[in-house]
C-alpha cells in the first residue's frame, strides 16, 4: 500500500478521483487495508471479545458462566 499525493481544481474533482480510486480497488487489496487498520486501532494480536460476550449473556440469563455445565438444563418429564 504506497501513500500518493494528488492536487485537484476544486473539492469536487477531488471527491470523485477518490471515488474512482476506491472502485478500482481489488478486493485482496480492500481486505489488506482493512488488516492494517484493524491492527493500528486492536494491535496485532486482540482479545477474543466472543467468549467473554457469551459469559455475559449466560450470566444475564441466570446460569452459570461454564459452557459445560449440563446440570441446570430442564429434565423432560419433570417440572
Amino acid at each position: 500500500m504506497e501513500r500518493e499525493g494528488k492536487v485537484f481544481a476544486s473539492p469536487a474533482e477531488a471527491a470523485e478521483a477518490e471515488r474512482r480510486a476506491m472502485w478500482a480497488l481489488t478486493v485482496a487489496e480492500r481486505m489488506e487495508i482493512a488488516r492494517v487498520l484493524r491492527e493500528r486501532v486492536y494491535g496485532a494480536s486482540p482479545p477474543d471479545v466472543r467468549a467473554s460476550h457469551v459469559r455475559s449473556m449466560k450470566a444475564a440469563a441466570g446460569r452459570p458462566k461454564e459452557l459445560d455445565d449440563l446440570q441446570n438444563l430442564p429434565v423432560p418429564g419433570e417440572g
